[in-house]
């Protein structure tokens, strides 16, 4: 998965269109008032020494072999890490060494900076595999089986033990605060709940990226992703 991690400091005050400065700054390069000047170089120590493990071609590229690169941008006001085929605890490692400078993430995916000041999203997503030759109605499959539990006559038996695995091993840098709930400090959490046929996840304030971090994991098991909201499973038959 190739993701963009965007991040900057407002001046005290200061609030502004965060998808405009994202354009502007991030992608353009081009300073906006309002904006503080980031301490780069600090920034760039601190990632070397965290990252020390990974080889740095100079100047801007972090090699972390078999667990992907990032290639770093910055101006004097803001730092963006494109990430290439990283699994997901090395970006939340990016997104905790800015947040000790004081620079919140924000997600282009969904328009949202993670902070105190934007209104977070919440999403449902559902999984199930139907039997060979078998395809039902998706949404009576989502309301009879993801919503009121009960078993539903043409869908595979799922590895329910080895999906949650998975998740726990892909999250493993999020703390498990219930047996099936794992949160981030201030980026979130997501709830699991299973039967034998079908796994629902439901995901508050996450961003973008790491809801498709989700699904990725849990389609691996060839059980397509259901979105309730738009009421479509994922499969090419929707």
């Amino acid at each position: 998965m190739d993701v963009d991690l965007n991040f900057w400091k407002y001046q005290k005050g200061v609030y502004l269109d965060n998808q405009q400065v994202y354009v502007t700054a991030c992608c353009e390069g081009e300073e906006i008032e309002g904006l503080e000047l980031l301490p780069i170089s600090e920034i760039m120590e601190k990632l070397k020494t965290t990252f020390s493990s990974w080889d740095f071609v100079a100047p801007d590229v972090f090699d972390g072999k078999e667990t992907g690169y990032f290639t770093i941008f910055t101006t004097s006001q803001i730092v963006r890490f494109d990430c290439c085929d990283m699994i997901q605890h090395d970006m939340d490692t990016l997104i905790t060494v800015m947040s000790e400078f004081d620079c919140p993430f924000y997600d282009p995916l969904l328009s949202i900076r993670f902070d105190e000041k934007d209104e977070r999203i919440n999403e449902e997503f559902c999984f199930w595999k139907y039997r060979e030759g078998v395809y039902l109605d998706n949404q009576q499959v989502y309301e009879v089986a993801c919503c009121k539990g009960e078993q539903v006559e043409g869908l595979e038996l799922l590895p329910i033990s080895e999906i949650v695995e998975s998740v726990r091993d892909t999250f493993s840098s999020w703390v498990l605060t219930a047996p099936n709930t794992f949160q981030s400090k201030g980026r979130g959490y997501f709830q699991i709940t299973t039967t034998p046929q079908m796994v629902r996840v439901n995901c508050y304030g996450m961003s973008g990226y790491e809801m498709n971090f989700l699904m990725d994991v849990i389609s691996a098991f060839d059980c397509p992703v259901y979105d309730s909201g738009m009421g479509t499973r994922f499969d090419g038959a929707s």
